[in-house]
């Protein structure tokens, strides 16, 4: 991938959320099953309430995931960059995924908290709160919350092992620290040491 198709990714909604399913496709084996559900509920909603609605409201979701993985993987970039200008200050791995995320700023950028303003206002309107096809689609919501954030900033670090020989003088990647930072990830999604898993 070179730089130009990162950054009209990650600056479309739609490409970044779908790259994004692909990649936890790869990692989460229970993925599939959470979608699928989702997928299902979305048809039922439709019937429910109508395509506008439901149209606005998977808009709005997707917003708001396609904000985590741009800020995540954002900071995924930025810590690479980090350790190959400061090798004795080594971020990635002293502290938990939560941490390095930075959850506290990511949920409160302007995208994500728009987006949250045209959820509630849907909820409020049409009474969606306590419908069962909500629920599924909340579940699935929820898991990308979780997920997208962790997984997108593994993905930053490792996209700048390849694009920052481009653009930052002298640059050679950590593959010490990338393998750490592999294994790390794979822990904390239950995938085995010996399963191989695409990185891009």
């Amino acid at each position: 991938m070179d730089i130009k198709e990162m950054v009209n990714n990650l600056l479309n909604d739609s490409v970044i959320v779908e790259k994004m399913f692909d990649y936890i496709d790869a990692w989460c084996e229970d993925f599939k099953e959470v979608k699928t559900r989702a997928e299902s509920a979305v048809d039922d909603m439709l019937a429910s309430i109508g395509s506008e609605a439901v149209n606005a409201l998977i808009t709005a979701l997707k917003q708001q995931i396609a904000s985590d993985i741009r800020f995540a993987t954002a900071q995924g970039l930025k810590a690479n960059i980090s350790e190959f200008r400061h090798p004795s200050n080594i971020i990635i791995l002293n502290q938990g995924l939560e941490h390095y995320v930075q959850e506290g700023v990511m949920l409160n950028l302007p995208a994500r908290k728009d987006a949250e303003k045209v959820v509630a206002e849907i909820i409020k309107e049409y009474g969606i709160a306590e419908m069962e096809c909500f629920a599924s689609i909340t579940e699935f919501h929820t898991y990308l919350e979780t997920v997208c954030p962790k997984l997108a900033h593994f993905y930053g670090y490792i996209t700048a092992n390849k694009i920052l020989t481009l653009t930052e003088p002298g640059y050679v990647s950590n593959q010490i620290q990338t393998m750490k930072y592999t294994r790390e990830v794979k822990k904390y999604f239950g995938v085995p040491d010996d399963k191989s898993i695409p990185l891009l």
